[in-house]
C-alpha cells in the first residue's frame, strides 16, 4: 500500500484506493465573545481507503462518513441567568478542503442546565459564512455535535483535506 494522503475537514475522511488512502480531520475553534462564553471539545479525523469501496476493487467510494454523536461537546457559560437569550453560529475555516466534499452538523443533545435549547437537530450543511445551528438561553453544558462528510468519490484526487469548524456564541438582546 503506498502512503497515505490524508484529507481534513470539520469532519474529515481520506479518499483512496487499494493503493491510495486519504484523510479527513476535523478541528473545532472556539471564535472569541464577549460575555457569553462558549467552550467546544473534540475533533474528528478519518482515514479512507479500500475498505470504504462500496464493492471492493473498481468500484467508487461509499461517499458519506459519519462522526461519532458526540464528536464535539460545545458549553455555553457565563450567561446573566435562565433567560439570557445566545445563538450558536458555525462555519468552515478551510486550510485545503475540495468544494466537491460537503461538511454538515448537527446537535444530538440538549446537555444539561439551566433554561432551554432549540433547533440544529437536522443537519446544517456549513458554509464559509456563519450560518445558525441552534440557539437558547441559560447556561448549558455537554451539549453533543455530529459531523458529516458527504461527497468523497474516487473522482477526487487522493489528498489531505483540511478544513475547521468554527463556533460562535452570540449574546441576544
Amino acid at each position: 500500500m503506498g502512503p497515505m494522503n490524508p484529507v481534513h475537514a470539520s469532519a474529515a475522511r481520506m479518499i483512496g484506493t487499494m493503493t491510495m488512502a486519504g484523510l479527513v480531520m476535523v478541528m473545532v475553534m472556539p471564535a472569541p465573545v464577549q460575555a457569553v462564553d462558549i467552550t467546544v471539545v473534540g475533533s474528528w479525523t478519518e482515514f479512507i481507503d479500500q475498505a470504504d469501496l462500496t464493492g471492493g476493487a473498481g468500484t467508487n467510494l461509499t461517499g458519506t462518513y459519519t462522526s461519532m454523536t458526540n464528536v464535539n461537546i460545545v458549553a455555553i457559560t457565563n450567561t446573566t441567568g435562565r433567560t439570557d437569550n445566545w445563538r450558536v453560529d458555525i462555519k468552515r475555516v478551510d486550510t485545503t478542503w475540495d468544494g466537491s466534499l460537503r461538511l454538515s452538523a448537527r446537535r444530538t443533545s440538549s446537555g444539561s442546565g439551566t433554561g432551554r435549547i432549540t433547533g440544529g437537530t437536522s443537519y446544517l450543511q456549513l458554509t464559509t459564512s456563519d450560518q445558525t445551528l441552534f440557539s437558547g438561553r441559560g447556561d448549558r453544558f455537554d451539549v453533543s455535535i455530529q459531523l458529516r462528510v458527504t461527497g468523497a468519490s474516487l473522482t477526487l484526487s487522493p489528498n489531505q483535506y483540511i478544513t475547521t469548524v468554527q463556533y460562535t456564541v452570540i449574546d441576544m438582546p
